[in-house]
């Protein structure tokens, strides 16, 4: 069953290869760039000894732009800067990741 036209325009569903999986600022992330957004995701999850639920992943062509604050879990003594070092090589590592722009605040 072909998608309904909206305004002139085949409508793109889910599954068609053009589908828009997110739209942030203007620019929209691809369904390739959302399954790597993903997996970025899932990498900075396996990191248990900094707090990541403030650092936010957008990906547009591959680049991801990480944002946001990271803090120590439950008064663990990490040099947060040397983790933000460790976090951007780790997503630098994740498969399609062309380049990372690294945007996240370490509280003084």
């Amino acid at each position: 069953m072909p998608a309904k036209a909206v305004g002139g325009r085949p409508r793109r569903g889910i599954g068609s290869p053009g589908a828009v999986a997110s739209h942030r600022r203007g620019r929209r992330m691809t369904l390739d760039d959302s399954r790597l957004r993903r997996r970025v995701q899932h990498e900075l999850v396996k990191r248990q000894s900094v707090n990541i639920d403030f650092i936010f992943v957008h990906v547009t062509h591959g680049v991801v732009q990480l944002t946001g604050y990271i803090r120590t879990l439950r008064s663990q003594q990490f040099d947060l800067k040397e983790e933000l070092k460790t976090i951007e090589e780790m997503v630098r590592q994740v498969p399609g990741v062309r380049d990372v722009i690294n945007q996240v605040k370490v509280p003084l």
